[in-house]
């Protein structure tokens, strides 16, 4: 099957294959990771799982999260660095750090 195609009508699939993505990714030096606003815990895993993932390819990488969120976080996070924004707010960190970099090469 195609990217972008699926036997599903209606479901979404991507249009980028796994070597686009690598060359993408091996070109960046900082990546923020999003997922939707008020993640569950899918939306955390994952989001977890593609920075740590970043990581080891020696790419600077944050989650950024829109709260609410699990009060689990921190715990299942550990050292994952990740960002917590409050809703209706311009890019304030509820977390309070400073902002070491705040552009990424790539955001996914």
């Amino acid at each position: 099957m195609s990217p972008g195609h699926t036997t599903h009508p209606g479901a979404w699939a991507s249009t980028a294959t796994i070597p686009e993505l690598a060359v993408v990714a091996k070109h960046a030096r900082r990546a923020v990771v999003l997922t939707h606003a008020k993640p569950d815990g899918d939306a955390v895993g994952s989001t977890l799982a593609v920075v740590r993932s970043l990581m080891r390819l020696r790419i600077d990488a944050e989650a950024w999260y829109v709260g609410p969120v699990p009060k689990w976080l921190p715990e299942i996070a550990g050292p994952t660095p990740f960002r917590v924004f409050k809703p209706g707010q311009m890019c304030e960190p509820a977390d309070g750090r400073e902002w070491d970099n705040p552009t990424p090469d790539l955001i996914v």
